[in-house]
């Protein structure tokens, strides 16, 4: 049992996953979720084998993947909670090799077919961008995420420019700690209603984000910052929302610049970074968090019907959102054939302005096949893109799995015919290009 003992191990002590990742991608998704995102194959330097790392997966469980192949459950990592799979035919040759033992004898699971059952499929990208800028009409910024904002070196007129909103706390919450919210926004619920007033009763049935609770409509998704998402027809088509981990089903107490809640003895601060304590040496130690940015979506499957063969969402006539890039500063490209790829909505949104460039944004690194696509390196090509910069963040440096996808993106993009030049910074002077271009800095280019 030599072999699971040090798979534990990995686990407990929670290793640097980014030493030997490569991330999932369109070419070879995750087996578990089928997803081409977030997810990602790992093969630990000293263990002889690939694992998967599946950070959708809710079942925990030996299990048929995507791909046909049988998967074993091992164990989920400390902090993420990431389920880490291994496919069985590696996991019995691994164990029969360091102890000589036969673990073919191992429970194998059953394929799952699951059944949809009333899945909404999201409305066009014209209906939802007048949905979502209505949305953005009716919703204003809170006064501590513009101060935020400010601090990021965002104007007044690039935060007007683009309606950059804040995204009000979930009802119950305000209804329960009506005392602790300084939101001046309408309720998720009223906002839900004036739409229906100005689009119809059934305007909200496949716009991700909304959905029925009870017979009321609704918004699902965290609280934070609103940014929008554009296609390449410039359509409002999706929001993404920063999160800033208000969302706490505590009593929150503001005192000056500090928000912080107590929990089983522990007082815990609230910032746009996350939620941390401080240690007794003085140290801030942030809780466990997957990723500060969702897309405003209303859709999660629910693991009870999926026992019973039904992929089903949670959210009653709720829909999903996807994965998809973002397009910013088009008009740029009128007179600017140099186009640029980063991670992020807000970096997009902030280096178009600064650069007077258009600038593609992916919603993860690992999300670099959407780009590759046929169809949007055609739509690209036929607005003028002639040559691309790939500036993803500076901690690539010492993170293999940011430098891994780069060098993907940028392979692909040369296959495709497409010169690419890569930016390059050193992390001091900031980790994203928009950091970098607010403290006054430039990028150093490298053609690839």
């Amino acid at each position: 049992m030599a072999v699971k003992s040090k798979q534990i191990l990995y686990l407990q002590e929670e290793k640097n996953m980014s030493d030997a990742w490569k991330g999932v991608s369109r070419a070879r998704k995750c087996p578990i979720c089928q997803h081409e995102d977030w997810c990602g194959y790992w093969t630990p330097e000293d263990y002889g084998g690939e694992l998967i790392c599946c950070q959708r997966d809710k079942e925990k469980c030996n299990m048929i993947g995507s791909d046909g192949q049988e998967y074993v459950f091992i164990g989920s990592a400390k902090g993420s909670g990431s389920s880490i799979y291994e496919e069985r035919t590696q996991y019995e040759l691994l164990r029969k090799k360091k102890t000589g033992i036969n673990y073919s004898h191992i429970s194998k699971p059953q394929k799952r077919e699951l059944k949809p059952v009333d899945q909404i499929v999201p409305q066009s990208n014209e209906n939802c961008s007048g949905i979502y800028t209505y949305m953005q009409n009716l919703l204003i910024l809170d006064p501590a995420h513009k101060t935020y904002l400010h601090s990021q070196g965002w104007t007044d007129e690039l935060i007007e420019k683009h309606h950059i909103v804040s995204f009000p706390e979930e009802d119950s919450l305000r209804v329960k700690y009506h005392n602790r919210y300084r939101t001046r926004n309408i309720t998720r619920a009223r906002l839900a209603d004036l739409i229906l007033q100005k689009f119809g009763s059934n305007s909200l049935e496949g716009i991700p984000g909304a959905y029925l609770k009870g017979e009321q409509w609704t918004f699902a998704g965290p609280s934070g910052l609103v940014f929008p998402m554009y296609d390449l027809d410039g359509n409002t088509f999706r929001l993404r929302i920063r999160k800033d981990f208000s969302d706490i089903d505590a009593t929150v107490i503001t005192s000056g610049q500090d928000r912080f809640y107590y929990a089983e003895g522990k007082k815990y601060f609230i910032s746009m970074k996350g939620v941390y304590f401080v240690t007794p040496g003085g140290e801030k130690e942030f809780l466990p968090q997957r990723g500060k940015y969702r897309t405003l979506a209303s859709y999660y499957q629910d693991s009870q019907a999926a026992t019973r063969g039904i992929l089903a969402n949670i959210y009653k006539k709720g829909c999903a959102a996807a994965n998809q890039c973002s397009f910013y500063g088009l008009p740029f490209a009128k007179t600017s054939s140099l186009w640029y790829i980063t991670e992020g909505e807000p970096k997009g949104l902030f280096a178009s302005n600064a650069l007077s460039t258009p600038v593609v944004t992916l919603p993860g690194v690992n999300s670099y096949s959407l780009i590759l696509d046929d169809g949007v390196l055609s739509q690209m090509k036929e607005l003028g893109m002639k040559m691309v910069v790939v500036a993803f963040d500076a901690d690539k440096l010492h993170n293999e799995r940011v430098l891994s996808c780069e060098k993907s993106l940028a392979d692909g993009l040369k296959a495709a015919g497409i010169p690419v030049v890569i930016a390059n910074w050193k992390e001091e002077n900031g980790k994203g290009i928009d950091d970098l271009l607010a403290s006054g800095g430039a990028p150093q280019y490298c053609i690839y």
